[in-house]
């Protein structure tokens, strides 16, 4: 796809924001082309739908990249809602980028690093040593920074135990995890 190209051009010259437009861009181009196949008979659909999934997942991997390299750089256009909000949406790109390739190493590393940043610990630690298992495994060569990270994720997965015990600290957001709502007496007009 042109637009792949043409974002790959704007990152090597430094126009990062600009990468972003143009990859979330050909996301919703490729979003549009799957949906229009999503609509057509099974034996009409494209042969062609395969390499459409994978750009799609390639796309969004390549924004996380780009998304991560704004927020690194203190960007404020990526920072205008807080680097928490920032973080969540490299999480985002990086779900569908594995969803069509779970084998995506670079979106695994991504992600651990965002739910790094976002202190899902856990979470983190699972994707980085999936990162530094497959080096491991499948090069001569290891990966420095996936290793850098799940070291730091240790680090404080370590501090977190000697603060809280194997309890783990407290989550705010753990009404937000579960199934039923906080306030089960709530009318129908303010249902979600």
């Amino acid at each position: 796809m042109k637009a792949k190209s043409q974002a790959q051009e704007l990152f090597n010259a430094q126009q990062v924001s600009e990468a972003r437009k143009v990859t979330t861009a050909a996301i919703r181009a490729a979003a549009v082309l799957l949906a229009k196949e999503d609509e057509m008979d099974l034996t009409e659909r494209s042969s062609q739908r395969e390499d459409l999934k994978t750009l799609f997942g390639v796309l969004h991997s390549n924004r996380s990249l780009l998304l991560m390299n704004q927020i690194q750089s203190n960007d404020e256009e990526v920072l205008q809602f807080g680097s928490h909000a920032a973080w969540t949406l490299v999480v985002k790109d990086t779900d569908a980028a594995l969803r069509q390739n779970p084998s995506n190493f670079k979106a695994s590393f991504r992600r651990a690093k965002a739910l790094f940043e976002l202190g899902e610990l856990e979470q983190a630690m699972v994707d980085a040593t999936k990162v530094v298992d497959h080096y491991a495994r499948n090069t001569q060569v290891s990966n420095p920074e996936a290793v850098a990270l799940r070291q730091a994720i240790q680090q404080q997965l370590k501090k977190e135990r000697a603060k809280w015990g194997d309890k783990g600290g407290p989550r705010w957001n753990r009404a937000a995890q579960e199934a039923s709502p906080l306030i089960s007496e709530v009318g129908p007009e303010y249902a979600a």
